[in-house]
């Protein structure tokens, strides 16, 4: 057993190894997350960036699905699906979804800072406090918005060089 609590690697769509921390861009929403009418919206989540990552909701997480020691927490026993976080531009709001992914619906993609603070531990929607529900919280209404929209919208090539940039002056 090793840190990732498997020595499994599912292949992505080129083949690449995925473990938990990487970072790819989601192909295909299987049908079953987006067959219901009101979820309907879970398909524009093809083609956004996603975080490979264990289930849960940080910053502690568990180790295994359900304490199943056959099933880590980020990848099922046969290696058929991985979990991954997702964010994607609402209208005026960031919203978020996890996946249970086949591994070849995924591309990795080289790890980058400025992607990955799509998945800093922001609260990204807010419990109610007369109910059940929750609403958005990562909105036009707060300054940190902005700059995320920037990232969603700006072209991977770009984000790869501003990120090499970034790396770049840290090296000097």
């Amino acid at each position: 057993m090793n840190y990732f609590h498997t020595d499994m690697r599912p292949p992505d769509s080129t083949g690449a190894p995925l473990k938990p921390l990487d970072i790819v861009i989601l192909g295909e929403i299987p049908e079953h997350y987006w067959v219901d009418s009101e979820d309907q919206s879970l398909r524009n989540y093809a083609g956004c960036y996603g975080l490979v990552t264990y289930r849960g909701e940080g910053p502690v997480f568990d180790p295994y699905y359900l304490g199943d020691h056959s099933h880590p927490g980020w990848v099922n026993g046969d290696g058929s699906v991985v979990n991954v976080l997702s964010r994607r531009l609402c209208d005026n709001a960031i919203c978020s979804a996890e996946f249970w992914m086949p591994p070849a619906n995924l591309q990795k993609i080289p790890y980058n800072s400025l992607i990955v603070d799509l998945f800093a531990q922001y609260p990204w929607e807010m419990n109610d406090t007369t109910g059940p529900s929750s609403r958005l919280f990562i909105t036009n209404k707060v300054q940190e918005f902005a700059y995320l929209k920037r990232i969603l919208e700006t072209p991977l090539d770009r984000l790869q060089r501003a990120h090499a940039a970034a790396v770049a002056m840290l090296d000097e």
